[in-house]
């Protein structure tokens, strides 16, 4: 049984999504920022033999561009401005500093580079695990390490310049995806305390934390990274096999899928959320109408569902898939339109992030 941590009782809920939270009418066409004005890219880790690394690509098709050259990177991340891409690596020249850290699963270093190649920069001595979340502002970031325990993470913020970690849970239970909201207040995160799941949230300065929703009982973790809406106090999460959505101020959680998946996003309007859905040898991903809650599958495949991003226009999806035993990543368009492979190489290309507006041109 879902609990609810209850804080402030102000805000009312009116069916799929409280009042105060929604700027935008109902059936929210796709976003239309000018394409002239809103060059995009798609930014991806690759194993190619040839320069393993990360790449961009535009949307539209053409040749991949290496960014950087450097083996294994995991979680692409665009910054909030779109001047820097953010990913996980342990390089050889890491490979001593990783040492003392063997025994840390998916743990590996942050690194940030422009997406010209330039300025490729190492942040911290110390790896963190997959699931950081930058802020707003781009100057900071979130993560989880399990760097003091050996085993369960915490979380912690850090600034970019190279101030210190700054720990915003204590080291009794496992914390994990954190998720900065869009005003840069506070930060939403998984936690398993004992037999207790909870979808929690906590100032960045870390003096102000509670639970929003919490699972008692012995069943299975897995509590998803949650992901805030770009506006107001909502957060979508995922739960045992339903996802959700959940007014972080007060309300009850509404369930608005089965799983298992997770959310991947939120429309500009709040009205829908994209979803991924992982299954042995075949998934999705798929759009939840919040009015209706009606399902729209843009994409069913081989590998489909463990990760995807939407254009900042939100008109189309890139995600990956594995076709002809490969990884590749391909576009949908939200309107139906069919997949488009953008990759299509003997490699495995995997984590694609679209950028958000980088200007004209």
């Amino acid at each position: 049984m879902i609990r609810i941590r209850r804080s402030l009782a102000l805000a009312v809920v009116v069916g799929a999504v409280p009042s105060g939270d929604v700027v935008a009418q109902a059936g929210e066409p796709p976003v239309s920022e000018g394409s002239q004005d809103c060059r995009t890219l798609i930014a991806f880790s690759s194993d190619r033999t040839e320069a393993p690394g990360i790449y961009v690509i535009s949307p539209d098709g053409g040749e991949a561009e290496l960014v950087v050259s450097v083996p294994g990177a995991l979680q692409v991340e665009w910054s909030p401005d779109g001047k820097r891409i953010a990913f996980l690596s342990v390089t050889s020249e890491d490979e001593k500093l990783f040492e003392p850290f063997q025994a840390l699963r998916f743990h590996a270093f942050l690194y940030t580079v422009k997406p010209d190649g330039s300025d490729l920069v190492r942040h911290g001595a110390y790896p963190i695990s997959m699931g950081f979340s930058w802020s707003p502002d781009g100057s900071r970031v979130a993560f989880a390490s399990a760097l003091e325990t050996g085993g369960a993470t915490s979380v912690y913020v850090a600034e970019l310049d190279g101030g210190e970690w700054q720990k915003l849970t204590d080291v009794e239970g496992n914390y994990m995806f954190p998720e900065w909201s869009a005003d840069g207040e506070m930060i939403a995160f998984a936690a398993r305390r004992g037999d207790e799941t909870s979808l929690r949230i906590v100032t960045p300065d870390g003096r102000e934390e509670q639970a929003v929703v919490e699972v008692p009982g012995s069943r299975a973790y897995r509590m998803f990274r949650p992901v805030w809406a770009p506006a107001g106090r909502m957060v979508a999460f995922a739960e045992g096999r339903a996802i959700f959505i959940v007014s972080t101020i007060e309300g009850e959680p509404q369930q608005i899928a089965t799983g298992p998946g997770e959310p991947h996003g939120w429309s500009p309007g709040q009205r829908s959320v994209l979803l991924g859905e992982g299954a042995e040898g075949r998934g999705r991903v798929f759009v939840i109408d919040l009015d209706t809650l009606k399902e729209q599958t843009l994409a069913s495949d081989a590998g489909v569902g463990g990760a995807s991003s939407p254009s900042p226009m939100w008109d189309r999806v890139a995600y990956t898939a594995i076709p002809n035993e490969q990884a590749d990543v391909f576009v949908v368009g939200m309107d139906g339109a069919p997949a488009v492979n953008l990759t299509d190489h003997p490699a495995n290309d995997y984590f694609p992030a679209w950028s958000p507006c980088l200007g004209g041109g």
